[in-house]
């Protein structure tokens, strides 16, 4: 009976010391921060889909481990819930990115970040992004590029696509009009120095021809290729100093690109020499003007006006075949091939011919017939 009791004693102190332990303790095992970092370029724009990694350096080597790792979202964020980040516990945090979503260069590096910094807010010199005005800046450049015609007039028409490259990796970004063009160029951690960039324009069919660049901040010169005018080498710069927890831009690169686009104006003539007009019976003339080493890029079309005039307003200047359709037989009136379409104006002569018809009728005193429809056949084909 005695060792009854005393079994019973022990199972009743047992619990006693159970609920007698602070639910503070408790908690402490337990207890998880929810991480908010948001990876941008040097104008704090996101970094989409890059590779985060963030490991534990504390004690000897075969006592680290990853803390936690993953990728970017569209906007730049990588939210993670983990154990509580232990005060005075140091971490090391490395990104991996390109644009294409290969991780081929490396743009981040922070070794012996103190646990305490990864639960602080930007603002505050940590980590835990809490706004999209903050973000955790990457060797990443902000270049916003603009391509203008040899007026200085905004590309425009149609979707303008900038490609750039290092060595084979190729990125490209398109907008219309191009004005300020954002793209992201990769600085890698092992560079020094300005670093060259490919950079090629490829609008209306057609990769363009440089005339001139203009390069300003980050970017800082701008070289045409001396045998290959449709290439063009940028070099950029980026302070590695700048690197980590930032609330407001830190740098930005510009360039503006002058390419060789312009007008290209006509007027039509016919046979004579005169202004074609809707009064003389020619309908509609349409112009087609074809790149003339290929022939299947349509680079402009255009109904003429009701003198025969015609004017593009942004065209490649590349070598071009000018075609003139005459009605919707799409009867070739004219076809000429320009070199220059910038030796304005251009006179283009149509194989066409005012003709004046008199129909009267019969009678011993003809009288002019009026209101009779007349048919035109133009040979092997229906009308």
């Amino acid at each position: 009976m005695n060792h009854k009791k005393t079994l019973i004693a022990i199972i009743a102190l047992l619990a006693i010391l159970i609920v007698a332990v602070p639910t503070s303790q408790v908690a402490a095992t337990t207890t998880e921060v929810k991480l908010q970092l948001r990876f941008t370029d040097s104008n704090l724009k996101p970094l989409a889909n890059a590779y985060v990694k963030v490991f534990n350096t504390t004690g000897t080597a075969d006592k680290h481990y990853v803390l936690f790792e993953g990728r970017t979202n569209s906007k730049g964020w990588l939210n993670v819930t983990i154990p509580n980040p232990h005060d005075g516990t140091k971490y090391n945090m490395t990104v991996w990115w390109d644009p294409a979503g290969t991780d081929y260069f490396y743009v981040f590096e922070e070794k012996d970040i103190d646990g305490s910094l990864l639960k602080t807010t930007p603002a505050n010199g940590g980590y835990n992004c809490t706004s999209t005005d903050h973000g955790i800046v990457t060797s990443v450049l902000a270049v916003d590029v603009t391509a203008t015609d040899i007026y200085g007039t905004s590309l425009g028409y149609y979707t303008t696509t900038i490609y750039y490259n290092w060595t084979n990796k190729v990125y490209s970004a398109s907008k219309k009009p191009a004005t300020n063009i954002r793209i992201q160029v990769p600085y890698n951690l092992s560079w020094t120095g300005g670093v060259d960039w490919t950079l090629r324009v490829h609008w209306d069919l057609e990769y363009l021809k440089f005339i001139s660049g203009t390069p300003g901040g980050n970017v800082t010169a701008f070289n045409i290729w001396p045998t290959k005018p449709t290439y063009a080498n940028f070099t950029i710069t980026f302070n590695k100093d700048v690197i980590g927890p930032q609330t407001s831009s830190v740098g930005l690169g510009t360039l503006t690109v002058k390419m060789d686009v312009g007008k290209f104006e006509a007027q039509l003539v016919d046979w004579f020499g005169n202004k074609l007009n809707v009064t003389s019976g020619y309908g509609i003339v349409k112009v087609m003007v074809h790149d003339a080493d290929d022939p299947s890029k349509l680079l402009a079309t255009m109904i003429a006006n009701e003198t025969g005039g015609v004017k593009f307003l942004q065209v490649p200047n590349v070598t071009s075949t000018i075609v003139v359709y005459w009605l919707t037989h799409e009867i070739t009136v004219n076809s000429t091939t320009i070199a220059d379409l910038k030796a304005l104006p251009t006179t283009l002569r149509c194989q066409l011919v005012p003709t004046v018809l008199t129909l009267k009728d019969k009678r011993p005193s003809p009288s002019i017939l009026a209101e009779a429809k007349v048919y035109i056949t133009w040979p092997n084909l229906l009308t």
